[in-house]
């Protein structure tokens, strides 16, 4: 298999620092719901609707299987998926129809084959009925059953796969780590494939491209995997996300210090230090429609402005667990017991609460934006009023 890491580039090009010039306000639109975690495969957490107006009152709240250990909720239509540490709980409407095992940390809905993607209990690729939650196809990808599935997206033509394993002995307490990058066809078989032994692979998508951050560099790779650019630059990534431009959204550490990195595709790039102390989440950053981007920490929200400077930051009494932002510029933010909309000046206000209970991940709007947030025992739909 060739090597992710030693393969050239058709371009590269070395990352320099420089004044990025404003973009402007991307169009709204996309697929109704969060067909994925972070919502898309650009890994922005855009959210396709406006937050409505008003307040919010239950529409159904349903308990969660024992031992689910939930982080993520998607949503398409009237089908609802929690994403466990190690399982998954499917619901329609309000009904729990199937429960299983999966293995790592990706999945997709595909609302148009009717299925979800995610990696089963052998680590395969499977589908799932997205109205019984029974499996209906799988292939496999490289590594066994302890592999790691880190990123999974199935386009119009392929499929791509990331993924990790690591490896500890008393004879070697360092890890061995070994990352690969595959794609598929729409029958399962490998098209193209690479590896490596470089740290765990950052992966999105930006139309054609499959763009991946690691240690010392980002590469632009077509779908046979090859290298049509490549930007190098002294950091390793922790975080990516892409905007409509093709710009990088890069959580980063240089010389052990935590920055966000706002990478063009030409390899200019600005930097903003993180402020000391700040334990930020190893996440995809939050990139609004207006490209401020919102950077998450354990117990507050950090955001840089489009001109690429800090600007407001939010201290959470409680613990943060994620966050979306919607076409109007709201962060939607799930923080402790309580659901917070803050408007583009840091302005914040409560639109729900759970008491006893913990939130557990980014809230997100349905199909027809009713707002679901995801506790440690619950699952909650709610409706605008």
């Amino acid at each position: 298999m060739p090597s992710l890491t030693a393969q050239p580039a058709t371009k590269t090009i070395t990352a320099r620092p420089a004044t990025l010039p404003p973009v402007p306000t991307a169009s709204s639109g996309g697929p109704p719901g969060c067909l994925r975690p972070f919502v898309n495969e650009r890994l922005n957490s855009r959210l396709p609707l406006a937050l409505p107006a008003g307040g919010w009152s239950s529409a159904w709240s349903v308990p969660l299987a024992a031992g689910l250990m939930p982080h993520t909720v998607l949503c398409s239509g009237q089908h609802t998926l929690v994403l466990g540490k190690a399982a998954f709980q499917l619901f329609v409407r309000a009904e729990p129809t199937a429960h299983g095992v999966r293995r790592g940390e990706d999945a997709e809905i595909q609302p148009d084959a009717g299925v979800f993607l995610q990696p089963d209990r052998y680590s395969r690729i499977a589908s799932y009925s997205l109205t019984t939650g029974d499996p209906a196809s799988y292939f496999s990808a490289n590594g066994g059953n302890d592999t790691l599935r880190t990123f999974v997206h199935r386009s119009a033509s392929f499929t791509v796969v990331a993924s990790a394993d690591e490896s500890r002995s008393p004879h070697n307490p360092v890890p061995n780590r070994v990352v690969y990058l595959q794609v598929f066809d729409s029958a399962g078989v490998e098209t193209a494939s690479r590896d490596g032994d470089t740290g765990r692979l950052r992966v999105a998508m930006h139309n054609a491209f499959i763009v991946v951050a690691r240690p010392n560099a980002i590469d632009f790779l077509d779908s046979s995997l090859n290298a049509q650019r490549r930007i190098e630059a002294a950091m390793v990534p922790h975080g990516l996300s892409m905007d409509e431009s093709g710009r990088v959204y890069l959580l980063c550490t240089v010389d052990h210090r935590q920055q966000l990195w706002i990478v063009a595709p030409s390899g200019e790039y600005s930097s903003v230090p993180m402020p000391g102390g700040v334990s930020p989440f190893h996440r995809p950053p939050i990139v609004g429609y207006d490209h401020r981007v919102y950077v998450l920490s354990l117990n507050g929200i950090f955001t840089v402005d489009a001109a690429g400077q800090l600007d407001w930051h939010f201290d959470a009494a409680g613990r943060v667990a994620g966050a979306t932002v919607s076409t109007d510029g709201q962060l939607i933010a799930a923080i402790g017991d309580s659901i917070l909309a803050f408007n583009p000046k840091g302005e914040s206000r409560v639109l729900c609460r759970f008491p006893d209970e913990q939130l557990m991940a980014s809230p997100v709007l349905g199909s027809a934006g009713e707002l679901y947030g995801l506790t440690d025992r619950r699952l909650h739909c709610l409706r605008a009023t």
